[in-house]
């Protein structure tokens, strides 16, 4: 709490913690949770790439 004008900036001890102390932590669990969301994209597009190749697959196969 004392040095935490010297080191923010900040007057507002509270604000200074959340604004300062606390962004990097917010910012961290943004990534991990926009790292997981992009995973999560990539792994529905591979399945559905999957199904329609075996969709194709299956009628072609038919045909013959």
């Amino acid at each position: 709490m004392e040095k935490s004008y010297e080191e923010t900036g900040m007057i507002n001890v509270v604000a200074a913690i959340l604004a300062s102390y606390r962004g990097y932590d917010t910012l961290g669990e943004t990534v991990v949770v926009a790292t997981a969301g992009f995973c999560l994209i990539l792994l529905l597009r591979q399945l559905r790439k999957g199904r329609s190749t075996g969709d194709s697959e299956e009628r072609t196969g038919s045909r013959t």
